[in-house]
């Protein structure tokens, strides 16, 4: 059986739940679900993952530290202003 070329498929990536919000406001922003814009976002940039992976790769790791020091603040603040 020969597979057809317009079938469509599922692909899920794992983000926090501010990208996950972020993400749906810029898609509605644009009229446009987030699975629409996902998919036009990996078809616009499929290819340029390579040319500046090291820096992407830097910045995304950046922004993990900064959630968690963030988190860590959060949790800390709670202590410290328990009666």
């Amino acid at each position: 059986m020969k597979m057809s070329n317009s079938r469509v498929f599922n692909i899920s990536i794992k983000v926090t739940a501010d990208m996950k919000s972020e993400f749906h406001r810029i898609a509605s922003s644009h009229g446009l679900s987030v699975s629409e814009w996902g998919a036009i976002m990996l078809t616009r940039f499929r290819h340029s993952y390579g040319e500046d992976s090291h820096t992407e790769k830097i910045h995304y790791f950046l922004n993990q530290m900064i959630e968690d020091l963030e988190k860590q603040d959060r949790e800390l603040k709670k202590v410290i202003d328990k009666p």
